[in-house]
């Protein structure tokens, strides 16, 4: 029993160890490479000669467009008027306070 688990703890740290390699390979990452190439070895090495360095783009989220989205909120609240445009209690209390604060 203790042989098979030594085996399995170390078959879950070799795949894992081959496949974060492959994947900091691919987006082209150094950080942590070399201890993952290590522990994956002998696997990491085709990987080495098989895997193209930096084939996937990075995609960066798109920034924050906050004063967009407010000026979109005051707008709708025009167009509805009336009482249709009231929030919950809880929401102007809190627009309530920041209204009131002496930053405002």
């Amino acid at each position: 029993m203790d042989f098979f688990l030594r085996w399995l703890v170390g078959a879950i740290v070799w795949t894992f160890a081959n496949v974060l390699y492959v994947d900091l390979r691919r987006k082209g990452t150094r950080r942590g490479r070399v201890l993952s190439f290590i522990a994956g070895y002998p696997g990491t090495l085709i990987a080495y000669f098989t895997v193209r360095e930096g084939q996937v783009p990075r995609i960066e989220p798109p920034d924050d467009d906050e004063e967009r989205l407010l000026e979109e909120i005051r707008v709708d609240r025009e167009l509805r008027g009336g009482e249709g445009s009231r929030l919950p209690a809880d929401v102007e209390a809190r627009e309530g306070e920041a209204e009131g604060s002496p930053g405002n």
